[in-house]
């Protein structure tokens, strides 16, 4: 009787691992499929920010032909000298 009791639990014993070992290979490649598409997600965030910053270049260079061919001064777009420049503005009113 001893000998089926230990047959039953090494059976068991030989499923838990078998379950065990199925569970870590569903969370490796659940894994491995989400790096991946955080990895494409990234690439496509990066790739659309550097699209962006080209466009906005480009936008700034028509502005400047446009301003340039009117005559128009371009005036520093820093923070502070807008800031300044609306301040002149204020006094001069």
């Amino acid at each position: 009787m001893q000998d089926i009791n230990s047959n039953i639990n090494g059976d068991r014993t030989d499923q838990q691992q078998q379950h065990h070992h199925q569970g870590n290979l569903f969370v490796n490649d659940l894994m491995d499929q989400m790096t991946h598409k955080f990895q494409n997600m990234s690439k496509s965030i990066l790739d659309r920010i550097d699209g962006m910053g080209d466009r906005i270049e480009s936008l700034e260079q028509s502005i400047d032909g446009l301003m340039e061919t009117q005559g128009i001064e371009r005036i520093d777009s820093s923070p502070s000298s807008t800031t300044q420049g609306i301040e002149e503005e204020s006094s001069s009113n």
